[in-house]
């Protein structure tokens, strides 16, 4: 055979492997050896025609392996892309011609600011409420979409994203939904009313750290992001591991907090867009280095924890309880434990902590607000010093809870990529049918900013939530801890956190932005690492001329 034959055969060998094989069904999980394959098969070709052609020089044999090679990837990869371009499924939806191609597409958009919500908006202004924004990826802003997307009676399930961490899953990652239940069903032990009762008197000896540091800083620049978030991770820190993770004291960004907030930017925040690269990002050598560590740090802290029960059950007692009742838990079982401990310190904080800064970052630029939320805090105050602390009062004092509606409303703490994917035979999804297997997200950030779905959407009006209903047009896509089987388990917790926190602050402090602090650098600096990670925020706290509660 020659040459040119040959390198033709090769390349057809390559399209017919695209149009039989790799076009079908998910590749994501073997990105890594898919990787390795071309120089696999170099060595394997190189080898062959070394002894086919032992009289031919050994660098000619490798030179025409290479070529070999070459014809084969090339067939695979412009079989691809001609039927992305072309012939995919996906056609008929517009979008960017490059975001037929390859989801690089929207990693380069997302590297510009890391605000690909913002992106997002634009290619949805220029094309519609329905944008192809991947090869195999919708982006669909139609309000009734988003129930037909993500409630329990939806087809569609999780997508390839939340296989990031194979072969490890925490419960947010579980796809299938016959798996997901009993899973779910431990993290539901873990927040019955009886067990948060119990997390109270643990996070208040957190929120009064919090309170000395404010107090010690008085009328000094005072950085809430870095604050809230010590807040949070230590509160965590608590109930995941039974200790502290000390921030609040040392003032000391812990270990695991740095490690987990710098993979989440770079997993969350770029690596999203290719799930294929994520499992090889963390078998590789050096670029796994921080990886590792934290896994053996993880490793260390449940092999201390479940050796030192406490006396009234925590959030990893439950969890844990499938894993300690296992006479014979496997490799795989330790893994899954490892990574359901992280996704309760890293989610149970980041969320928290964002939500405090932008609810702060809202107060402090409309004073209205502010002054109606703090009579009714102080209404509540009045009836004694333990008003404050106990989420059975505060869970009353509906404008503060419309206030933090409408912080989420507008700064929603994951604001673009709850994937999906939709059933092989497809589905309605609102207005339009979307073949099967399609990823699809709903973009929070933009479908609580619509005119179509509330009024005046731009503009912090918690009044939206209480005396002034008709603000809301389409609450259906208010969603800020997700909805049906997926929604977040620690949402109660979470808003025992946020209204005593944020009710002690406003009662004991008036606060202001730092003279250094410009208020349009908020928004500007806000990044998307899956969850929304906000930027510094610097505000001056001074003691109110009201008395305080007693410490």
């Amino acid at each position: 055979m020659d040459i040119d034959t040959a390198l033709g055969t090769a390349f057809a060998t390559g399209v017919l492997l695209h149009a039989s094989l790799f076009r079908i069904g998910e590749w994501d999980l073997w990105g890594t050896q898919l990787m390795r394959a071309p120089f696999v098969l170099l060595a394997i070709l190189s080898v062959a025609l070394t002894w086919l052609k032992p009289a031919e020089p050994i660098l000619q044999s490798f030179k025409f392996a290479c070529q070999l090679d070459a014809a084969l990837l090339g067939g695979i990869f412009v079989s691809m892309l001609v039927y992305r371009a072309f012939f995919h499924r996906l056609r008929a939806f517009p979008g960017p011609f490059a975001a037929r191609l390859s989801s690089l597409y929207m990693t380069r958009q997302a590297l510009k600011k890391m605000q690909p919500c913002h992106e997002l908006k634009k290619l949805h202004d220029q094309y519609g409420e329905f944008v192809r924004i991947g090869p195999m990826e919708l982006s669909i802003t139609e309000p009734a979409a988003f129930r037909d997307i993500y409630a329990n009676s939806s087809p569609c399930e999780k997508g390839p994203v939340y296989s990031h961490g194979h072969p490890s899953e925490t419960v947010v990652e579980i796809r299938s939904r016959k798996r997901h239940a009993p899973k779910r069903k431990l993290w539901d032990y873990a927040f019955t009313t009886q067990a948060l009762n119990d997390y109270e008197d643990r996070i208040e000896r957190y929120t009064n750290q919090l309170l000395g540091r404010i107090e010690e800083q008085k009328g000094a620049a005072f950085d809430i992001r870095r604050w809230f978030s010590f807040y949070t991770f230590d509160v965590m820190g608590e109930l995941a591991f039974g200790k502290s993770f000390r921030q609040l004291e040392d003032n000391v960004e812990h270990y695991m907090s740095q490690v987990a907030h710098e993979g989440q930017r770079m997993i969350g925040g770029v690596l999203i867009y290719q799930p294929w690269f994520m499992a090889t990002f963390r078998t590789t050598p050096i670029l796994n280095r921080d990886w590792l560590k934290l896994q053996s740090w993880s490793d260390e802290q449940i092999k201390n924890r479940l050796s030192n029960e406490p006396e009234k059950p925590d959030i990893f007692h439950w969890v844990s309880s499938e894993y300690r009742l296992n006479p014979s838990p496997t490799p795989l079982d330790k893994l899954n434990l490892k990574a359901e401990i992280r996704a309760i310190v890293i989610a149970g904080s980041d969320t928290t902590s964002m939500t405090l800064v932008g609810l702060f970052y809202h107060l402090v630029k409309a004073p209205r607000v502010l002054a109606r939320l703090r009579d009714e805090i102080d209404g509540l105050a009045a009836q004694g010093d333990q008003a404050l602390t106990k989420n059975a009062s505060l869970a009353k004092l509906g404008y503060l809870q419309a206030c933090i509606d409408e912080s989420l409303r507008l700064l929603p703490v994951v604001p673009t990529r709850l994937q999906r994917m939709t059933p092989p035979e497809g589905v309605q999804i609102g207005s339009r049918w979307i073949p099967g297997n399609t990823t699809v997200i709903a973009p929070s950030w933009i479908l609580c900013r619509d005119p179509r779905c509330f009024a005046r959407p731009e503009e912090f009006i918690p009044e939206r939530w209480t005396t002034e209903p008709d603000l809301v047009l389409d609450a259906s896509v208010y969603a800020p801890f997700s909805i049906g089987r997926t929604s977040c388990a620690g949402k109660q917790l979470a808003l025992i956190e946020l209204r005593r926190t944020v009710a002690l602050i406003l009662h004991r402090y008036d606060f202001a932005l730092a003279p250094e602090q410009r208020i349009e650098a908020f928004e500007s600096g806000l990044e998307d690492h899956f969850t929304l990670n906000p930027p510094e925020f610097k505000l001056v706290f001074k003691a109110r001329e009201v008395p305080s509660l007693t410490d």
